[in-house]
């Protein structure tokens, strides 16, 4: 509790001002998913994990903003979404999940991040993601963070209140 404490006061003492954001692929995503106060039923959103109501509307957020339906858990699904969203919990999740991930995140197919801020566990999880050759756009809000696979883009990292 303490480490999420401490991890929170660092996020908001670094994280970026969208009045400063350079990237038009995240501001459009920031205006249009991740402000967007949409409630959403959990029943249309099937997932094996522990996944709280603010994790909830940014992810479906996303999804709609993506004009995609489909959640896939990591940890069954690996090599099988040919458009969606990959959810993982860097609390609970193996890294060794992540080698198969590159084959399957396209420019339909994003990767959600959960709890990355919750123990140094997550956080090396989170490290891991980041190191990728994947992780082109890396948005982290805190609650959950999104890994976007565009080549066309310079790898890139934001850290945007919500």
């Amino acid at each position: 509790m303490i480490y999420r404490v401490l991890r929170w006061l660092i996020f908001q003492a670094t994280a970026t001002r969208i009045d400063v954001l350079h990237s038009p692929f995240v501001f459009k995503l920031y205006q249009q998913a991740l402000k967007r106060n949409k409630e959403i039923s959990s029943d249309s959103f099937a997932t094996n994990y522990r996944i709280t109501p603010q994790q909830l509307r940014l992810c479906t957020n996303v999804l709609l903003y993506m004009h995609h339906s489909s959640v896939s858990d990591l940890r069954h699904s690996v090599n099988t979404s040919t458009e969606g969203m990959l959810l993982a919990d860097a609390a609970t999740d193996d890294s060794s999940l992540l080698d198969s991930v590159g084959f399957t995140l396209s420019e339909r197919v994003f990767l959600a991040v959960l709890n990355i801020h919750e123990s140094p566990k997550a956080a090396a999880f989170y490290e891991t993601v980041l190191n990728k050759s994947y992780a082109h756009v890396c948005v982290d809000v805190f609650h959950v963070a999104f890994i976007f696979y565009r080549p066309e883009q310079a790898p890139q990292r934001f850290c945007l209140r919500v």
